[in-house]
């Protein structure tokens, strides 16, 4: 275990400690070095914000847990674009209510889907509360100074690119869109174009640059869909809107079209106006009935996402002040339907061959 993971260690001696598996003394730094397969200095750091919190008191022979010590935990706040009850039926959210729970902590759940821009905004992170998890895009520029300023600690499920010292968990998304790119090329699609609008200050800019990667590493012409510039102020259905309206107005509709958003809030829309000859692939939502060139992938678990999220918070609660944590979980596709074999409409001129047939790994991510 490198020496940037000894959060990890700390949190599980205290468990150990809180559950009587350890008694009096603990175990000698040699000893741990064993049992937590580190090194010395690791060991040693890990001990650190437990001896500073007064949990463990150093003495000449050995390290002691201090009984009168009573752990006090608080407040974790989750915070959401959707409603609670949303919240909760959409994603695996007990299980992490339970951990919250078993941890000692209360729960609140912050729906800012009305207030993310209000001036007033910070009036919702008090120092109440333990600590934050921001999930959906939720996180701000002007909330992550404030809740550093206030030393509260938080993790975002985003990365947040105009905020470089933010801890971090995400998903490896160039990854997944890379890999659906790749599928369809093999397929015989060429034309393709990427819907991905983010709600970060910056991210946007992120994902135009690696789906450029993307199709320059599969050898893919640059659409002018591709460089459509995303407003992040703006809700998705209202960057769809201008999308749209461009590819109308150009008559330059894609062979197929990765829709990385919620397909279900705007399915009448794109469909409204989506040709049949045109493939449409985005993660699954709720159940309805979708046109025949709808293709579905199986949405990512949202859960692992959160709990991986409270992991890094339950860190960096214990060991404040480590450097900046940044994290991605990869994304397995699969896809409730085949994608079919392109075959050129009547009529309609293809582009050039591509001089590139493999399908490399992208490692780039967003």
């Amino acid at each position: 275990m490198s020496n940037s993971r000894f959060p990890a260690i700390s949190i599980d001696i205290e468990e150990k400690i809180t559950k009587g598996y350890y008694y009096g003394r603990i175990p000698a730094v040699e000893s741990l070095v064993k049992e937590y397969n580190s090194s010395r200095q690791t060991v040693t750091n890990a001990l650190r914000p437990l001896i500073h919190k007064k949990l463990l008191i150093p003495k000449s022979n050995g390290t002691w847990i201090n009984r009168r010590y009573r752990i006090k935990h608080g407040i974790i706040g989750i915070v959401v674009p959707v409603s609670t009850d949303t919240m909760i039926h959409h994603y695996d959210f007990q299980s992490l209510v339970d951990r919250i729970q078993a941890d000692g902590r209360d729960i609140l759940i912050l729906d800012i889907s009305q207030c993310r821009f209000s001036p007033n905004m910070k009036s919702f992170f008090g120092n109440h509360f333990e600590g934050f998890i921001f999930t959906n895009s939720t996180l701000t520029v002007e909330v992550a100074s404030y809740l550093d300023k206030q030393k509260i600690p938080f993790v975002s499920c985003n990365r947040l690119p105009v905020y470089p010292h933010l801890n971090f968990i995400d998903y490896n998304n160039t990854g997944a869109i890379g890999e659906i790119t790749g599928n369809l090329v093999q397929a015989g699609y060429r034309d393709i174009c990427l819907f991905f609008p983010a709600r970060l200050e910056g991210y946007n800019d992120i994902v135009r640059k690696n789906w450029h990667h993307i199709k320059d590493e599969l050898g893919l012409p640059i659409s002018q869909a591709d460089n459509f510039k995303y407003n992040w102020r703006k809700s998705a259905e209202e960057n769809l809107q201008l999308l749209l309206k461009g590819i109308i107005h150009d008559k330059s509709w894609p062979q197929a079209l990765i829709f990385w958003s919620n397909l279900f809030k705007m399915i009448d829309l794109i469909t409204s106006v989506l040709p049949p000859e045109c493939l449409l692939i985005a993660p699954a939502g709720e159940e309805r009935e979708y046109p025949s060139n709808v293709i579905l992938t199986r949405k990512p678990n949202q859960g692992k996402l959160l709990q991986e999220a409270y992991q890094l918070l339950r860190e960096l609660m214990t060991a404040p002040g480590t450097r900046p944590r940044h994290q991605y979980i990869d994304m397995p596709i699969s896809y409730l339907q085949p994608i079919p074999k392109y075959h050129q409409p009547a009529g309609f001129e293809s582009l050039p061959p591509s001089g590139k047939n493999s399908v490399n790994k992208l490692t780039v991510r967003i």
